[in-house]
């Protein structure tokens, strides 16, 4: 027993973090979400406008205000430009769904045909 050594400590090293090279370039963020969540809630918010950054905190316009972020919740947010610009064809159709006059059933109650108009149209699209 006398003749054992005890072993020599690990050399702790620091370990490679990944950073996204699209982050210092981007012009908006996804913020992760560090909170408790309930079902179907998504892991992060935005995309957020950067208004600035620096080495390891970019300053993003959150809900209207400016706040200072750690690099470690971010990631890059790829938009795009046809999005940006032009409504889908479906924020369309809902569009002119709800301007449609409301239905009466048998009994005189209103019905909310919204859906039912939104399917007839799609199908006759395609």
């Amino acid at each position: 027993m006398q003749e054992l050594l005890p072993l020599t400590p690990r050399q702790q090293t620091q370990r490679a973090v990944f950073v996204s090279k699209d982050l210092s370039t981007c012009s908006h963020l996804f913020q992760r979400s560090d909170t408790i969540k309930k079902g179907l809630q998504p892991p992060y918010e935005g995309p957020l406008q950067v208004l600035s950054r620096s080495e390891k905190v970019f300053k993003l316009l959150i809900h209207g205000r400016q706040s200072v972020v750690n690099i470690d919740r971010l990631t890059p947010a790829y938009i795009s430009k046809e999005e940006e610009s032009t409504p889908s064809k479906t924020e369309q159709v809902l569009k002119e769904s709800s301007q449609d006059s409301q239905k009466l059933s048998n009994s005189g109650q209103t019905l909310s045909l919204t859906l039912v108009g939104l399917l007839k149209r799609s199908h006759r699209e395609t």
